[in-house]
């Protein structure tokens, strides 16, 4: 596992002691979390739900799981895979606050990552796949949150408010990210 991704996963493991309403649903949900950090597995793993290949989904999933009490992490593993969702995200995630006269409250996160990637065999380089970072979204939707950090620190203290936020948050994970 990347160095610099620890200390965020630190940081879900810990809010996932303190809120036992916090669960993980993501494509290979599981199997990330044996590889890149096993203590949430092996404390956590009947709250890691593996979902299928199926970003909108595994959204509407998390949306209906937050509005039952739960506070989901929707891990989608590239960020040009949430195009995908963005339709659920920005009509219903997003609005449900409003949409519910202040009833209901989307309680999630929706986690994705960018990086490069590099074909060692063939010397590609899928930067025009993987590297973009987020563009800068006026999303319009003022109960939802972006958050980009830019440092490990950024990251850890984005995660954290992310899981204590009484709505909505995006949140792009940069995979190399070093300082």
């Amino acid at each position: 596992m990347d160095l610099s991704r620890k200390p965020i996963l630190q940081t879900i493991y810990k809010c996932m002691e303190e809120d036992d309403t916090i669960v993980i649903i993501g494509e290979g949900a599981r199997l990330k979390a044996s590889l890149d950090y096993p203590l949430l597995l092996e404390r956590f793993g009947d709250r890691i739900i593996t979902g299928p290949i199926a970003e909108a989904g595994m959204v509407n999933m998390g949306l209906g799981a937050s509005v039952c009490g739960l506070r989901p992490i929707v891990d989608i593993i590239f960020n040009d895979l949430l195009l995908r969702a963005m339709d659920e995200i920005l009509n219903h995630v997003a609005k449900i606050h409003m949409m519910s006269g202040g009833k209901l409250h989307a309680k999630i996160v929706i986690k994705t990552e960018f990086t490069k990637y590099e074909n060692v065999q063939s010397g590609n380089r899928y930067d025009y796949l993987f590297e973009k970072h987020p563009p800068p979204h006026n999303l319009m939707a003022p109960e939802l949150r972006v958050r980009i950090p830019r440092t490990v620190k950024e990251s850890v203290d984005m995660m954290h408010e992310a899981l204590h936020y009484n709505g909505p948050t995006l949140y792009f994970e940069d995979r190399l990210i070093q300082r």
